[in-house]
């Protein structure tokens, strides 16, 4: 599936590469998230930059005029993050056949952490693919079935944010048409035995959170 790359504060170049990203696929960067398109020498058409501009470094302001960067500035008095804007931007510009794939916003600060992830849910009720990507974790947000790829050994966890069906392959600990409930743990920290992880849910929305 064809991507399009949503760079938000702290994004990574270490887990931009694993991505193993192709020269015709775009990013949108969200205010300070244009550094790491500037550090990583992507091709200035390809990069749009948004938001209020206010964590972004003069060095970076150069570079984007240098290079013709696209622009769209805001008033930092809105009711909406930057973050909120660039993945609101991927979602108009490229539609639900283009897997959205977020770097940074994801870190100790947990109320930017939740909000960034949150937000992704109205589009992904609108059939939009909306992934977090860390050095050492993989956030999906879902509303139907998933295949992991490459997750032997790794650490699946499964929050729903509402009572939902899920049946799984892969995991040690099998779910066959288990009703999962916001408020248990009983889907945390399971472990992957295959190289190959397969969930399947009924109707709602599950974060499934995979780390190594």
């Amino acid at each position: 599936m064809k991507r399009v790359f949503i760079f938000l504060h702290g994004a990574e170049k270490e887990t931009f590469l694993r991505l193993k990203p192709k020269e015709e696929e775009s990013i949108i960067c969200a205010d300070s998230g244009i550094s790491l398109a500037r550090k990583i020498k992507y091709s200035p058409k390809k990069v749009i930059l948004i938001g209020d501009l206010d964590s972004v470094s003069k060095k970076d302001i150069s570079w984007c005029k240098d290079n013709k960067i696209n622009i769209k500035k805001y008033s930092p008095n809105k009711d909406f993050t930057d973050g909120d804007l660039a993945l609101a931007l991927a979602c108009k510009k490229y539609g639900t056949k283009i897997q959205k794939v977020v770097l940074g916003g994801v870190s100790s600060v947990m109320d930017h952490t939740l909000g960034n992830i949150f937000s992704a849910i109205p589009f992904v009720n609108k059939g939009h693919k909306i992934s977090f990507h860390t050095k050492r974790q993989r956030i999906y947000l879902i509303r139907e079935d998933l295949i992991i790829k490459k997750t032997k050994s790794h650490v699946i966890s499964l929050v729903p944010l509402e009572k939902i069906i899920v049946s799984t392959k892969g995991l040690q600990w099998k779910l066959q048409n288990e009703i999962i409930y916001p408020y248990k743990s009983k889907t945390l920290r399971n472990k992957a035995i295959s190289e190959k992880v397969e969930i399947k849910i009924s109707k709602g929305i599950l974060l499934v959170i995979e780390s190594w």
